[in-house]
């Protein structure tokens, strides 16, 4: 949907449909990202970033955190446990 005409109408439409649970905030979250990325814009919710935009000071952490707590997805420290922790548990199956 990020490379679409129909972006701006999808953004607004499926907000309603994150908070009732029909869809996941992932999947809302990477639809914007996404849009943000392949158009130059600066991240909403930490999901694709730019290279340039991997050092992030304090207010851009803030402002992520925020936007993410408004539609229900943990904060960036709290995803990133999870996915370490994730990939430590499936290192360990491997072995």
């Amino acid at each position: 949907m990020a490379y679409t005409k129909y972006y701006e109408y999808f953004k607004k439409e499926l907000l309603p449909y994150v908070k009732s649970g029909e869809c996941t905030p992932r999947d809302y979250i990477e639809m914007v990202d996404k849009y943000q990325y392949v158009n130059n814009g600066v991240t909403m919710y930490g999901i694709f970033m730019r290279y340039s935009e991997a050092n992030l000071n304090a207010a851009d952490s803030a402002r992520i955190d925020k936007n993410r707590a408004a539609i229900g997805f943990p904060r960036m420290k709290t995803s990133m446990k999870i996915a370490k922790d994730f990939f430590d548990k499936l290192k360990k199956q491997q072995k």
